[in-house]
């Protein structure tokens, strides 16, 4: 059938030429040996660094708070062990020591690899020395820790800043607090409310003389109207005139005693007796009358004065109080700044002096066993194999230039 592929013929030309196929798979596998056997042995050796997640944070006050990721970034960690800053700073180690080697070569030396975990970093150092190597090594390592673990911690100028934010809010809280002790010392919030209570007990007392007064002028208004339905000349009763007499005299006491109901009559009843006419004792009524009337506006006007009294009084008491709790405030703010910068410095201080960081080192590199590379054996396996596949290539390549060969 046309489009079938017949891989008979593939097999008869290998099998024909399977001594070049064998010949260029043993040459190619000795060449890979030798060009490794004449390579020069390189070794290898590794630090290991762990990442720490932190026991404890300093947070004295939430609200100045260290901002931190929800997840550390290791990433960041590799980056870091190979970064301008830490290959100086082992470059000049290395340069006081008999493991000296140029800035140039000594970055192409170093490999970092991530470890099994995320937590871990791999410094590889390679070199043709094997205590050279295990030296650079170990040196990166402690290069690398110092490095990343100052950069965790607060450096000086940090804490000298919140030493002088700390003063300088002190000064301010000491400030607050003389200016509220010198209003408290001269200030007549006191007073006020002194003044007040004898302006409001007064103001009572002269509702209440109000609302007797109108009381006996609506007593009065009363009686001089039942009299006054009489004819002029009639006599009234002994107990319309008693009435007359303790309205009359109720009337003046309560205005010059101030208080309705203290008067205290001795009446002579048979001064009575002989009485008034109805018209004589209308016309008394009238003119007492007059008088509560009268009384009742100077009352009216007296309660309108200390009413405006109160409200001056108050209106001074509440701009007094408003200034005082101004000042109230404005020291609880400074004290509460003060409290704030003074925790964080102390936080500061602690974070400092702490000997913890964000990395450790885990495992000091050992003395390499043997050469890294090259690896003989896996050349000599991979120069076998390459040499294989390029013999069935070019077996392939020449039979099927031979038709006859092909498919006989």
């Amino acid at each position: 059938m046309e489009g079938e592929i017949d891989l008979r013929k593939y097999f008869r030309i290998l099998a024909r030429r399977w001594q070049w196929i064998g010949l260029l798979t043993v040459v190619a596998a000795l060449a890979a040996f030798v060009a490794s056997s004449l390579m020069q042995p390189m070794y290898e050796a590794t630090s290991l660094i762990v990442v720490m997640r932190p026991r404890y944070l300093f947070q004295f006050d939430p609200r100045i708070q260290t901002l931190a990721q929800p997840q550390q970034p290791y990433k960041a960690y590799q980056d870091l062990a190979i970064s301008e800053d830490v290959l100086r700073q082992l470059a000049d180690r290395l340069s006081a020591t008999a493991d000296a080697a140029p800035t140039a070569d000594l970055a192409g030396r170093l490999r970092v690899q991530p470890g099994a975990d995320q937590t871990l970093v791999r410094l590889t150092v390679t070199d043709v020395d094997p205590r050279r190597a295990q030296a650079i090594a170990n040196a990166w390592a402690e290069v690398y820790v110092d490095f990343v673990n100052t950069l965790s911690q607060p450096d000086s100028e940090e804490i000298a800043y919140f030493e002088e934010q700390a003063n300088r809010k002190l000064e301010q809280l000491q400030e607050a607090e003389q200016a509220a002790i010198d209003f408290e010392q001269n200030s007549r919030i006191l007073v006020l409310e002194t003044d007040l209570d004898g302006l409001e007990h007064s103001l009572s007392n002269y509702i209440a003389i109000e609302h007797t007064l109108a009381t006996m002028t609506q007593d009065a208004g009363n009686l001089r109207a039942r009299i006054a339905q009489r004819e002029a000349g009639a006599p009234v009763s002994i107990e319309e005139a008693l009435a007359a007499l303790l309205l009359s005299a109720n009337t003046y006491n309560t205005f010059n005693a101030q208080a309705a109901g203290a008067t205290s009559l001795q009446v002579n009843v048979d001064a009575l007796a002989g009485g008034r006419t109805a018209g004589e004792q209308a016309a008394a009524l009238e003119d007492i009358l007059g008088v509560l009337e009268e009384k009742s506006d100077a009352i009216r006007q007296q309660i309108a004065a200390i009413e405006q009294n109160i409200l001056d009084l108050q209106e001074t008491q509440r701009e007094a109080e408003a200034e005082h709790d101004q000042l109230l405030r404005k020291r609880d703010v400074a004290r509460d700044a003060w409290l704030t910068l003074a925790r964080k410095l102390d936080e500061a201080r602690l974070a400092s002096e702490s000997s913890s960081g964000e990395v450790q080192l885990a495992s000091q590199a050992a003395l390499p066993a043997g050469p890294a590379s090259p690896r003989r054996g896996v050349n000599t396996i991979l120069g076998g194999a390459l040499g294989l596949a390029l013999g069935v290539i070019a077996a392939l390549a020449t039979g099927m230039r031979r038709p006859a060969e092909a498919n006989g």
